[in-house]
């Protein structure tokens, strides 16, 4: 199994790693940061990966998203998995009244993504197979008051998801949506850990089972509990989620 993951020091990302490098996966790992990624690689090399492959790559420079992923496919004679885990959440505060923050927060979190997407389907549409894995967010799901810029990110990137799955399907590639809670990442260690905290072990647990399980879903809650959770909160009348303090 060849996996490219970009993001892949993110803690969902390299939770999930760890899991599929048990099986003997080989792992391509995309990242800014060249010092984590040699850590990851290392730590994957330790847990079974067959081969890890490491490229450092700024994944906010959108026009280099296109040649990244020539370079990647080269490197392959086939790619059975691509995971897009980049994304970073930003300060509400900050974005509510910075254009600039909030215009560099959907760069990351939608128009990388997406470029990425854009380059990738038809390689996948090519060998008529593999999955491709995108991690949006449940804030996706409904606008609250207390994220809304961060999940308006996600919003657009999973609608965006979901219409390429409409697609790619009849080229029998499979294309899914990751929906996180709260897990606890370094991306989030500066929040405050609630009752549903999800480890990254256990969301990577889960993620990974369901990407290599061909009843795995397409769109998949992780924790899964949180498909519930979140079908509630978009079942609520606007008048009390206005009221509510999450």
């Amino acid at each position: 199994m060849i996996v490219v993951a970009f993001g892949a020091s993110s803690g969902i990302a390299h939770a999930t790693l760890r899991n599929l490098a048990k099986g003997g996966a080989t792992l391509h790992l995309v990242g800014r940061d060249a010092a984590k990624l040699a850590s990851v690689a290392k730590d994957l090399q330790a847990y079974g990966a067959a081969k890890v492959v490491v490229d450092t790559a700024d994944l906010a420079d959108l026009a280099g998203l296109a040649p990244l992923w020539d370079r990647i496919k080269a490197a392959h004679p086939r790619i059975d998995l691509a995971l897009l885990a980049h994304g970073i959440l930003g300060e509400e505060p900050v974005l509510r009244r910075d254009f600039a923050a909030t215009q560099a927060l959907f760069t990351v979190n939608t128009l990388s993504p997406i470029a990425l997407l854009t380059a990738m389907a038809p390689t996948f549409e090519a060998q008529k197979g593999g999955t491709i894995a995108v991690i949006s967010s449940v804030a996706g799901d409904r606008g609250r008051g207390s994220n809304f810029v961060y999940g308006s990110t996600k919003a657009a990137l999973t609608t965006y998801v979901d219409g390429l799955r409409a697609t790619m399907w009849r080229s029998g590639v499979r294309v899914v949506t990751v929906k996180p809670g709260f897990v606890a990442t370094p991306m989030t260690a500066h929040l405050k850990v609630g009752a549903l905290t999800a480890t990254a072990d256990v969301a990577g647990s889960v993620l990974a089972k369901a990407l290599t399980s061909p009843r795995g879903g397409e769109v998949v809650y992780v924790p899964r509990f949180w498909q519930l959770i979140m079908l509630v909160i978009k079942a609520l009348p606007d008048f009390v989620m206005r009221r509510l303090r999450f």
